[in-house]
């Protein structure tokens, strides 16, 4: 058994090389990203390049390994919407394709897809609880759904949706 330990973001290269040499030998591997809390165990029939591609696309994927809290939405028309408890809105990209949403006193889940910096928001399955009359649950889930693309900047994750309505702005929490 060989194990593999991941302290950065940059270390999917080193990890991605070090599948492809344990490709051919006869030993399982481990590998454990403390970053992003993931672990990973591959046996010797499933370590090929193509699962090191992979392996390297999910470690190496910026959005994931952490809850993102939502602390902002910024309209083009000039309103602004400023959450107080950012973990009451929250979005989880929790594979490479599937994500968990809070939407204040719900919860959902969905898919994404990337495609560079493009980003495709698709809500799934979700708990129908009536919230607080204040709860911005609703436009919350609407705008994640008409998400067009993403950056991260000082560590926040800046999602721009579509027509330039806008821009939601989450810190990792």
């Amino acid at each position: 058994m060989v194990c593999l330990l991941l302290i950065g973001w940059l270390m999917p290269v080193y990890a991605t090389s070090k599948i492809k040499d344990l490709a051919n030998q006869d030993q399982n591997l481990t590998v454990i990203n403390l970053e992003a809390d993931q672990i990973f165990q591959l046996s010797k029939s499933s370590i090929y390049q193509e699962t090191a591609v992979l392996l390297y696309a999910f470690l190496s994927n910026e959005l994931m390994g952490k809850p993102w809290g939502l602390q902002e939405i910024r309209y083009n028309n000039g309103e602004t919407i400023t959450v107080n408890q950012s973990d009451q809105y929250t979005l989880e990209f929790i594979s490479d394709v599937n994500i968990k949403i809070r939407a204040d006193c719900n919860r959902a889940r969905g898919s994404y897809r990337l495609n560079g910096s493009e980003l495709m928001i698709q809500i799934g399955p979700m708990t129908r609880v009536a919230c607080s009359a204040d709860s911005i649950a609703d436009r919350y889930l609407r705008d994640l759904g008409t998400a067009a693309n993403y950056f991260i900047q000082d560590g926040k994750l800046y999602i721009n949706l579509k027509d330039n309505v806008g821009t939601m702005i989450f810190a990792p929490i």
